[in-house]
């Protein structure tokens, strides 16, 4: 039986981005501990060790919401799509520098999805196949889901 997966870039980037931000922040809190208690009230090396990791840490949780947007699970793994093929259809899309990009349009169950896999070229009315997606979240659009070909399932 295929299940969602989260998307593995997604896993990473998060464990490590929150890691560092926690570093930073008990760095930020040691180093104001030992500038509290140090009888040189100036800004010592452990009173700009405390402003500067508390700095470092604030960047990077804010790199971590930024990574983490937009917030629900649903945008971060992956579901398998599962269905017979009801249409094929292939659009090209400007890339933003003057060149386009082929993407193809699948219907399985009466819902488009957008297959970036040049497999799809493969599919006809009728094809069983199964396809990997995650919903794409959209400014001021409707999300849509984004696929790629399916390792598993009906595409054995």
């Amino acid at each position: 039986m295929l299940t969602a997966q989260w998307n593995t870039g997604y896993i990473v980037a998060t464990a490590i981005l929150g890691g560092l931000a926690v570093i930073f922040a008990g760095l930020s809190v040691v180093s104001f501990i030992l500038w509290r208690h140090s009888s040189d009230r100036e800004l010592s090396v452990a009173g700009f060790g405390a402003v500067g990791s508390g700095i470092l840490g604030f960047i990077f949780a804010g790199v971590m919401i930024f990574v983490l947007f937009p917030f629900a699970g649903v945008y971060h793994e992956y579901v398998p799509v599962s269905g017979t093929v009801q249409q094929v259809q292939t659009r090209f899309l400007g890339d933003g520098s003057g060149g386009t990009s082929q993407y193809f349009m699948v219907q399985i169950a009466g819902q488009p999805y957008r297959c970036d896999d040049t497999r799809c070229t493969q599919l006809q009315k009728g094809s069983q196949v199964t396809l990997m997606c995650e919903r794409q979240w959209i400014a001021n659009g409707t999300p849509a889901y984004v696929c790629n070909w399916g390792k598993l399932g009906l595409n054995t």
